[in-house]
């Protein structure tokens, strides 16, 4: 009886350590502490984020059919932490092409797009290749990107 409960204590003080405890491939090691739990302490950029928090606030209509992209944004895309996860992953891995199926409203393809601009190599970024099949979420999507 002791025993388990010396084994749940230990349990209490090990499950969240951040140390890569128990990793043993060196690249997800690294992957892990650089970009899971951002070792490098990578913020996005200002410019990125603000539009996001703008668009998660913002009451106007889609021509879709009814719904305020405040209402799309919030439900649909992805929220500011996996938004900077995404960011922080594309930087990492430097992809040469990202391909993303339904854009949305183009939320994550700014978070994936900054992060291939902002690649540490210096090599030329690599490309983003996104497809919606809602014309009136593609048109918005585009004239975010182009703003």
């Amino acid at each position: 009886m002791v025993w388990r409960i010396f084994k749940y204590f230990q349990h209490l003080f090990y499950r969240k350590h951040r140390h890569g405890h128990g990793i043993h491939s060196p690249y997800v090691f690294e992957f892990v502490n650089r970009v899971i739990f951002n070792s490098d302490h990578t913020v996005v950029p200002a410019r990125i984020r603000d539009k996001h928090r703008e668009l998660r606030s913002n009451p106007e209509l889609i021509p879709e059919g009814g719904r305020t992209i405040r209402t799309f944004v919030r439900r649909a895309s992805v929220s500011l932490k996996q938004g900077a996860l995404l960011f922080r992953m594309t930087k990492w891995i430097e992809p040469g092409m990202i391909l993303e199926l339904g854009t949305g409203l183009g939320v994550s393809t700014m978070y994936l797009a900054s992060g291939l601009e902002e690649s540490a190599s210096g090599s030329a970024p690599g490309r983003v290749l996104t497809i919606e099949g809602e014309p009136a979420r593609a048109t918005f999507a585009e004239d975010l990107f182009k703003r």
